[in-house]
């Protein structure tokens, strides 16, 4: 993971307004904001040491007039009132080659493995049991989840699966599930070209 705090889906809000409905992506809007107020609270009120920066991200296009930054925009301006529609002189951070963008304010980012790390010794004083390298064989949904390991079985009411490749344990989601590979790429300047913000763009894959 990058470690975007952001609450734009990774789906068009358009193509999720022409598909559902406004509401429905306005719904979802206001639960991604929620959810990401929920864990910027948790890393302030709980002293959480995550590298967190607070920071605004942009969908950016090299041009004035970009067919799909507008086509997102449609969508987007009915289901987030916190965002808004940028160009030129509103958008030179630290001279980057963007003409126009939807800026969505008051994000973050974090180092993800800082912050479950410590979530986790946190929960753990309240009686959370962690077992690492329990590898799951198999799941049985019923009353309950039933989860098979090489060491043992446990009995669950719930199950969240965080997964890159859930089919391997669900195969029936392959008809929902397209498994794609991105790539980051890290590095290391003495003055940054960039500003401390989250930028990507509307090409397809985007940088």
């Amino acid at each position: 993971t990058t470690g975007f705090l952001t609450r734009v889906p990774d789906t068009s809000a358009t193509l999720l307004r022409d598909s559902y409905g406004a509401q429905f992506v306005k719904n979802i809007f206001a639960a991604t904001a929620q959810t990401q107020k929920i864990i910027f609270d948790i890393i302030q009120n709980e002293k959480i040491e995550c590298d967190f920066i607070p920071c605004d991200s942009y969908y950016s296009a090299y041009k004035d007039g970009d067919e799909v930054l507008l086509s997102e925009w449609e969508g987007v301006a009915q289901a987030d009132p916190c965002a808004k529609l940028v160009t030129g002189g509103q958008l030179q951070k630290a001279g980057l080659p963007f003409k126009q963008a939807i800026e969505y304010a008051a994000e973050g980012k974090f180092h993800s493995r800082k912050y479950i790390l410590a979530l986790l010794a946190l929960m753990q004083t309240k009686g959370l049991r962690v077992f690492e390298e329990s590898e799951v064989l198999d799941v049985q949904i019923g009353p309950q989840v039933i989860l098979k390991t090489a060491h043992g079985t446990v009995k669950a009411d719930k199950l969240a699966v965080a997964m890159g490749n859930p089919m391997s344990l669900f195969p029936e989601l392959a008809v929902l599930v397209e498994p794609l590979i991105s790539y980051v790429i890290a590095t290391r300047f003495n003055t940054p070209p960039l500003s401390n913000d989250l930028f990507w763009d509307t090409s397809d894959p985007y940088f």
